[in-house]
């Protein structure tokens, strides 16, 4: 039965009041107003009173008449509304299924958006139980339900717990063992390097330089084991220091007020609120969108559209097209006439990034919107006018595209009413791990940066700016997060980034003593990679490529001190080897320089030779090609 309540949910009057009333009604035809309208409704007479009748217990009363269960029974039946419940099989699907979104919750989801997914199905279990039973009649299993959610919740809560525990101390356990081979190396480092300095007081040339060459390896290990250590270690912001700033964050813009975009972030408040023209100056990913919205934000204009346009990306009919709209039938395929950009930004502001891009018919067409503010839709003869504040953007030097007669003078001058350039990010190494710090947040706030890691991204240069290491870090949090772990170390980065630092991990150090150690064989390269891990066939190769171009630049071209340097006390089959695979590699840098091309030129043609090779060596390259063009001229 589906009970309405206790006793008080009963209508109920006094027997002596409804006689009254029946008579009043037979007799007058009128309802006393003291009486509840019982009209079209069927009337119980039974006794109530304690001794005098039978009570059963409900779900909602321990004492409830006979008479209401039969009231209760009626009004069911009338109404149709008796309670319906879930089959044991039913409650059973029922709870596996919420048990599985629970696990799925806790898996998927990040810990914390996991647990609040699980309230939230719970809540809206709870809702729907309520929802039914009102207006169906129908009862969910919602204790049973529960108690399976929250016992699949807590018990891999616990078993999370225990992967994480177990995680930790393989890792700390990991990190006691380095530690202790270090203290054992630096041990052993410094008693080489008491003995090395008796022996050569006693002038013994052959026993001091077999332990100098002991004492360097020593030198090697202790460097490595640091730099493992390091990596092993989450990284801690020193006392004021300037990566223990906080962030500051203006539009979308991170920066720490001590660095260079302190006075850029000023230098775009103080022109906000102004109509002139902005021109952002800055290389590739520098964050010249970020700067255009940050000024349209600030300014008076900020409630209208912000209109983002990348004239490198578009031809110029389409450019011309995108950027002024068209009228119906004005090319192949304008069946209807659609409005341009500069339309769409009317009140606000247009952002032309790469303007050194276009054309110089339509930077005549861009010089009279520029101008007047006027401009006429492609196939159309209406003359339109727009109130937008233009900033525009490039990556180029656009007084030398003038000088060039590629960008035409008057536009420059006519954009260049005010000006912005950014730094690039290799000249912001204190916004540098604030950045890290938002980026990683972004995709796994419980994810921390080793130690080496983040010593490593400050000293690497950052072609891509802020946009490369945006990259860099995403794809290292989505690693580190694959692995269940709470650190992303150094191995998580682009080859590049961990190729190419002078951090305390030197790379280059490690591959060449791996080398040198298995005497450059026929599978020294594989073994290599295998043993430094993470880094694979080809990166060893370029980076032995790299060092022997070092060697060669740094010993004056001399190939055999060259070789002596890359294979040092070798035999001589070894130093053979190494100088037929620096003669190939010498070959192939300089196969495609003709000696009556210019520096630049050689440089340009010989760009597939950089193409791999570590960013380091490249100043390598230039001067052997140099060094080669000025071997042939004479």
């Amino acid at each position: 039965l589906n009970y309405p309540g206790g006793l008080h949910s009963l209508h109920m009057v006094q027997v002596v009041n409804f006689l009254k009333a029946y008579d009043e009604v037979k007799f007058t035809g009128a309802m006393p107003s003291a009486m509840p309208d019982l009209r079209n409704k069927i009337v119980l007479v039974g006794i109530v009173a304690e001794g005098r009748s039978q009570f059963i217990k409900t779900p909602f009363a321990s004492q409830f008449p006979s008479i209401g269960l039969h009231a209760t029974f009626l009004h069911n039946m009338i109404h149709r509304n008796f309670l319906g419940k879930m089959s044991p099989i039913g409650t059973f699907v029922l709870t596996a299924l919420l048990s599985a979104l629970a696990a799925v919750c806790m898996f998927v989801r990040r810990e914390a958006a996991g647990l609040l997914a699980i309230l939230g199905m719970i809540a809206v279990l709870a809702a729907a139980s309520f929802i039914l039973f009102l207006t169906a009649s129908y009862v969910l299993p919602v204790v049973p339900s529960i108690f399976a959610i929250v016992s699949v919740t807590m018990g891999l809560l616990f078993y999370k717990h225990q992967i994480s525990k177990s995680e930790v101390l393989s890792l700390s356990e990991e990190n006691e063992g380095i530690m202790r081979q270090l203290r054992n190396k630096e041990l052993v480092l410094q008693t080489l390097e008491e003995e090395l300095a008796v022996t050569k007081g006693e002038n013994t040339e052959e026993q001091a330089e077999t332990l100098l060459e002991e004492v360097r390896r020593y030198k090697r290990e202790v460097t490595d084991l640091r730099s493992r250590a390091e990596d092993l270690k989450p990284f801690v912001p020193e006392p004021g220091g300037a990566s223990a700033s906080q962030a500051l964050n203006v539009n979308g813009i991170i920066y720490d007020a001590s660095g260079p975009m302190a006075s850029v972030v000023d230098f775009i408040r103080k022109i906000a609120d102004n109509d002139a023209t902005v021109l952002v100056l800055g290389e590739s990913g520098t964050g010249k969108e970020l700067v255009a919205r940050a000024l349209h934000e600030q300014s008076f204009r900020h409630g209208k559209a912000f209109v983002a346009v990348n004239c490198g990306a578009l031809s110029e009919t389409l450019l011309e097209s995108e950027l002024f709209g068209h009228e119906k039938g004005a090319f192949t395929g304008a069946v209807k006439e659609k409005q341009g950009r500069f339309e769409l930004a009317d009140g606000g502001t247009i952002f032309l990034d790469e303007i050194a891009e276009t054309s110089e018919a339509f930077q005549i067409k861009l010089l009279r919107i520029l101008q007047e503010g006027t401009f006429e839709r492609v196939g159309g003869t209406e003359t339109r006018k727009v109130n937008i504040r233009v900033v525009a953007a490039t990556n180029r030097d656009l007084r030398q595209s003038v000088e060039q007669k590629k960008f035409r003078q008057d536009l420059f001058y006519r954009l260049n009413v005010l000006s912005i350039q950014l730094p690039p990010l290799r000249d912001r190494k204190e916004d540098i791990v604030l950045l890290v710090q938002y980026f990683t947040g972004l995709e796994a706030p419980s994810v921390k940066c080793s130690a080496a890691t983040v010593h490593a991204l400050q000293q690497y240069s950052w072609p891509g700016n802020v946009r490369e290491l945006q990259s860099a870090v995403k794809r290292a949090a989505l690693l580190a997060k694959a692995d269940d772990r709470d650190i992303i170390r150094l191995k998580d980065f682009p080859e590049e980034v961990a190729a190419s630092t002078d951090s305390v991990l030197d790379i280059e150090e490690r591959v060449m003593r791996s080398l040198q150690e298995k005497q450059f064989s026929r599978n020294a390269i594989s073994e290599t990679a295998d043993d430094l891990g993470g880094l694979n066939r080809g990166t060893i190769a370029e980076y032995f490529r790299g060092y022997c171009f070092k060697m060669y630049v740094e010993k004056e071209f001399d190939v055999s001190a060259a070789i002596r340097a890359i294979a040092p006390n070798e035999q001589p089959d070894v130093q053979e080897k190494v100088l037929k695979k620096v003669q190939e590699y010498l070959h192939n840098a300089t196969e495609l320089v003709d000696k009556s091309q210019t520096l630049d030129q050689s440089i340009q043609v010989s760009k597939p030779k950089y193409k791999n090779l570590p960013q380091r060596y490249h100043l390598y390259l230039d001067k052997i090609i140099e060094n080669y063009r000025l071997l042939n001229k004479q």
